[in-house]
This record gives C-alpha cells, sequence and structure tokens, in this order.
C-alpha cells in the first residue's frame, strides 16, 4: 500500500502547484499546464531520491532448503505522467480564495518491483539470482478538491482515488534456465488472470489508507510542497486581472 499511496500523493502534488495564484490563475489547455508540472515534478522526485521505495526482505528457512532475498525495491515513480486527455480541472473563485476541483488520469511508464535472491536445497548447491516483476499498464483516477488562498496558504483533500488499470504483468528472472521460465510464464499467468479480480479490493483499501491513515494536515503539506519549486513554470499561465 504504500507504493499507491506515494503515488497517490505524487498525483496530488501535481494537481495542487495550479493553485499558485488562483484567484488570478486563467488556464487555456489543462493537459499542457498538467504534461509541463508533471516534469518538474519527476525531476524533483529523482533530485530527492524519492523515486524509489524500498522493501524489507524475504526469508524462510526450512529443514531441507532456505530462501532469502535483499531488501527489495520499487520503481520508477519518477516516470508520472497523465493518462489521455481527458483530465479535469474546475476552478471557482471567491473572495481571497479558489476551489479547484480535480478528476485526474495518471500512471507510471515504468513501474516495477524487484528483489535478488538465494535459495539453497539440501546444502547441496546454491543458487543466486534477480526476479523483477514488471507492470506496462497502470492507471489511477483521483478526484478531490483543493482550496489555495490569495496569502499563500493551500489545502489538499483527496476524496477518493481508483485503481483503473494493473495489469500487463511480465516477470524477468536472471540467470536465466529451464526451471526459471517455467516459473515465469506460470507466474505471468496468475498475475494476468487473476490480480485484476482484486481491483475493487484493492481500490477499498486504498481509500480507506488514504482517508483514515494518512492524516489531512500531513497530506496537504506534501501535496502543496511544490508550489515554491514550480512557480516558474506557472508563471506563463497566470494573468493578473
Amino acid at each position: 500500500m504504500r507504493a499507491a499511496a506515494l503515488l497517490i500523493l505524487t498525483v496530488m502534488a501535481v494537481s495542487s502547484t495550479s493553485g499558485l495564484r488562483s484567484s488570478s490563475f486563467k488556464y487555456g489547455d489543462v493537459s499542457d499546464l498538467l504534461k509541463e508540472v508533471i516534469d518538474e515534478m519527476n525531476q524533483e522526485l529523482k533530485k530527492n531520491h524519492h523515486n524509489t521505495i524500498h522493501l524489507p526482505p524475504i526469508s524462510a528457512d526450512l529443514k531441507v532448503a532456505w530462501f532469502k532475498t535483499s531488501p527489495g525495491t520499487v520503481a520508477d515513480f519518477s516516470t508520472l505522467s497523465l493518462r489521455g486527455d481527458d483530465q479535469v480541472f474546475n476552478q471557482t473563485d471567491f473572495e481571497g480564495y479558489s476551489v479547484f476541483n480535480y478528476d485526474l488520469l495518471l500512471g507510471l511508464d515504468e513501474l516495477s518491483l524487484s528483489y535478488t535472491f538465494k535459495y539453497s536445497v539440501l546444502k547441496l548447491f546454491l543458487v543466486e539470482g534477480e526476479v523483477q516483476i514488471i507492470t506496462k499498464t497502470d492507471r489511477v483516477r483521483a478526484k478531490g478538491t483543493l482550496t489555495s488562498w490569495d496569502e499563500g496558504k493551500c489545502e489538499a483533500i483527496l476524496d477518493s482515488a481508483e485503481i483503473l488499470d494493473l495489469g500487463n504483468y511480465e516477470i524477468r528472472i536472471a540467470p536465466q534456465n529451464l526451471p526459471r521460465s517455467v516459473i515465469k510464464i506460470i507466474g505471468e499467468f496468475v498475475a494476468n488472470e487473476i490480480i485484476p479480480y482484486f481491483l475493487p479490493t484493492l481500490n477499498t483499501i486504498g481509500n480507506v489508507f488514504v482517508k483514515e491513515i494518512v492524516p489531512l494536515t500531513k497530506f496537504s503539506e506534501l501535496a502543496c510542497k511544490p508550489l515554491t519549486v514550480l512557480s516558474k513554470i506557472l508563471q506563463p499561465f497566470i494573468h493578473n486581472t
């Protein structure tokens, strides 16, 4: 869930940037603006080393065999991009502040889970290798509101986050041999045929996580942080009224 949460928070950070000077913000093509913002966000994620999540190692010690991995990784969160042109970002101005209602479709161009592993059977031989699970199809729909005040304060709220697509899995195992080829084929079949049935459950868990576990104050802090960083990019889109 941490990986999903980071993706959701990144989505919010992207959407929050359009509130830099909300009361005078006039946009033409929202998609073009969001693409510019996403490019800057990806650079920031790389620079601050937030593009990779580290996972704990896995181990099992049985009587006839043992298995263990080094710490794993989930990457690359700096490959965030829009999924299609159907992006909604509506602005309503009030005295001293503006409210933005958003409905965004985003995903990662590269999303993979990697582990290096070792295992031994009957202490007769030791096998080492690396496994990488890649999904080539991922799409998240994020809905919510962002309130931006003229004095610079902002508050971000994520009402819902729905995984629309998560699939087209590929498993890579190195070094390759016949047993691992069989594991690869079986693993890809299970991932591609079974995981889609669990998307409703994943969405339910994800929304509970967002609404009940992530504090609103911390969420807004993370979502509004890029305002200063991205101010130069947004200046061409901001006009004084």
